[in-house]
């Protein structure tokens, strides 16, 4: 289920916030072991439970 305060995002805004994570944690260590921090939570919380994040199929 979306946030609601993602899910109030425009398109636009959604596309740049996204962008901006990626772009930080590419370029940054401390902000990529923050970004796992983020995974390992939200996999501790079950977000990814039934979710394929890159489908082969």
């Amino acid at each position: 289920m979306i946030c609601e305060k993602f899910n109030q995002l425009t398109p636009f805004e959604k596309v740049i916030y996204i962008g901006k994570l990626v772009h930080a944690v590419e370029n940054d260590d401390i902000l990529f072991d923050a970004g796992n921090e983020i995974i390992e939570l939200a996999n501790n919380k079950g977000i990814f439970k039934g979710i394929t994040i890159f489908p082969t199929k």
